[in-house]
């Protein structure tokens, strides 16, 4: 608590590949009308210039909140909330993302909702907007102001009002449960820190929208998305839903061993959350089954390379990340540029082994080696690996 009888907030800004919508997002996150602040940006390694931006923008701030600035030297995903949880001063920590535009009064209605509710977490509506700023709509069309209980949570996985973009949260909601464990949870932060603060004191949500959400073809809301097959949605979709409801399960124990809970409250929880990683585990077996019987596999690419359509998934090619991502169908299509005739390709792939090759032409060793690296990596694709180049 501060002189004044405010408590300083911290307003934590992840940031990561998203330089074009920056700086309207950085300057709308300067202008929040609450004081005492301390805003805390850190660069997650991005691969543009997203930092050099930072600095321009923050350079030429002259306003009363204190900012801190940072950058991870290698890309640490969820883990940079901890990052950002060690550098954040105050009691309460507002997550604001690099992408969207807040409206001043946030904050202020954020302190007002918790001081009134005594909760662990205040979330609030958004109003979606297009890449370019166009209005979408509402998250919530029709919402009441309302207390969240883990007990929903735990019916449900997710709720719908909880986006990662409007959370807020009492730095208990770390101090209690630790960093969080980025072996344990997917990309997402809008399941276990809610589900956290559930866990203590609730979670109150606010109808009236407090930031314009931005959707874009990199948005974390359109990562997953990024298949018009809908069984490989289904499959990956599913998948990162069990990843988060088992470390949710993981967590409910911890309330229970931490004294957060009694051990009726974390029976029935870890009962409703054991149900739904059952439930998750049927549609991604039943789509996965529907996938072979069709001769396909569910195939994971780079978040960066952008929406991936039926016809992309035999051949992935080269992703935004530089990674080299192939099914046999696609290591096919790329032989023609490695050996110099159809006979040639044929046998790399599927003829005589390559130290058959190298015995009837121990004089070509470039080609039988070529040979050999080709069936490597032609072996690791069909079992479901990465080709490991030599």
């Amino acid at each position: 608590m501060t002189a004044e009888g405010r408590p300083l907030v911290s307003v934590i800004v992840p940031v990561y590949r998203h330089q074009p919508y920056l700086v309207p997002a950085l300057e709308s996150i300067l202008a929040f009308d609450y004081s005492p602040l301390e805003i805390v940006i850190q660069d997650d390694a991005s691969p543009d210039d997203a930092f050099d931006v930072i600095q321009r923008v923050v350079d030429a701030y002259a306003g009363p909140h204190t900012v801190k600035i940072g950058k991870n030297e290698t890309n640490l995903s969820m883990a940079n909330f901890n990052v950002l949880m060690e550098k954040a001063s105050g009691d309460y920590i507002v997550a604001a993302h690099d992408d969207d535009i807040q409206y001043p009064d946030r904050i202020s209605r954020i302190m007002d909702a918790f001081l009134t509710h005594d909760v662990s977490m205040v979330t609030s509506n958004s109003v979606r907007i297009a890449a370019n700023g166009d209005v979408i709509g509402p998250d919530k069309k029709a919402a009441e102001d309302r207390l969240i209980i883990a007990d929903e949570f735990a019916a449900t996985g997710w709720s719908p009002f909880v986006y990662g973009a409007a959370l807020s949260w009492h730095r208990d909601v770390f101090d209690q449960f630790g960093p969080i464990d980025i072996n344990g949870t997917a990309r997402a932060s809008d399941w276990i820190i809610p589900y956290r603060a559930s866990l203590l004191k609730g979670i109150y949500y606010l109808k009236s929208p407090a930031l314009s959400r931005r959707i874009h073809v990199n948005s974390r809301g359109a990562i997953g998305r990024n298949t018009d097959d809908q069984d490989i949605f289904v499959v990956e979709t599913h998948s990162e839903s069990i990843t988060q409801l088992v470390y949710m399960l993981k967590t409910t124990q911890d309330a229970l061993a931490g004294g957060m809970i009694g051990d009726a409250k974390h029976q029935s929880l870890a009962a409703s959350i054991q149900e739904l990683i059952v439930r998750n585990s049927q549609h991604v077996a039943r789509a996965r089954n529907r996938l072979h019987m069709r001769k396909l596999r569910a195939t994971w690419i780079g978040h960066s390379a952008g929406a991936v359509t039926t016809s992309d998934v035999p051949n992935l090619g080269v992703t935004g990340d530089g990674m080299e991502i192939l099914t046999p169908e696609g290591m096919m299509a790329t032989l023609p540029k490695r050996l110099s005739t159809r006979r040639k390709i044929v046998k790399a792939v599927k003829g005589t082994p390559w130290y058959w090759v190298a015995l009837k032409n121990p004089l070509g060793i470039r080609y039988w080696w070529a040979v050999r690296r080709l069936q490597r990596e032609f072996r690791q694709v069909m079992m479901g690996q990465q080709p490991n180049n030599e």
